[in-house]
């Protein structure tokens, strides 16, 4: 089985109100845990006609023969909804060869369920960790990941929220020693209306 490291983006152009296009990736007809991407919600008032949304992130144990495929799905409102024009979607697959990475998994933050409060991501599953280059327990200080040699590494992030509230907007943010990174993400507004009460987030750096 191989690991690869998968990008997508998909610009959205629509002239109806509050439309939102998501994406999410198929491995042999099944959804890849996680890879919901959904932050092209549109106005259409006052020039908001355009947006995008994209996903990255791992994919683990993929095996050979194996497909993959991006399928897109309405969010919100039914109207149509098209690439701009003179942009097109993409699609980028790497190879993960060697085993110096740490996945994880989460579905709360350390104060409960409720994303939208300060509060840290709560880290309980982990898919795969290099004991010499990461330590980490999904049982104590779950939300914090130590990195036991020095050097540069690249992290990514995505996720999916849902909301029945009108327009909140949960920000997140990477932080080392309780430090901002600038690795930041503002992109889960979900108006509340029309059926558009999902959001997600995809950074890296």
């Amino acid at each position: 089985p191989g690991n690869y490291f998968v990008s997508t983006n998909v610009p959205i152009n629509s002239n109806s109100a509050r439309v939102s296009t998501g994406s999410r990736l198929i491995l042999n007809g099944s959804i890849v845990p996680g890879s919901q991407s959904r932050q092209s919600y549109l106005r259409a008032a006052s020039g908001h006609n355009t947006s995008s949304t994209h996903w990255q992130g791992l994919i683990e144990g993929v095996t050979s023969g194996q497909t993959l495929e991006v399928e897109t799905f309405r969010d919100a409102v039914a109207a149509t909804a098209i690439n701009p024009a003179g942009f097109s979607s993409s699609l980028s697959i790497e190879k993960i060869e060697n085993t110096e990475y740490i996945s994880l998994r989460a579905t709360n933050v350390v104060l409960g369920t409720n994303w939208n409060q300060t509060s840290q991501v709560n880290w309980t599953t982990q898919n795969f960790a290099d004991g010499l280059i990461f330590s980490h327990s999904v049982s104590l200080n779950s939300h914090e990941i130590e990195v036991l040699q020095d050097g540069e590494y690249f992290i990514s992030y995505s996720d999916n929220l849902t909301s029945t509230s009108q327009r909140p907007n949960v920000a997140v943010k990477v932080l080392i020693n309780g430090f901002e990174t600038g690795l930041n993400c503002k992109s889960h507004y979900s108006r509340g209306l029309s059926g558009h009460n999902n959001s997600s987030c995809s950074i890296s750096g």
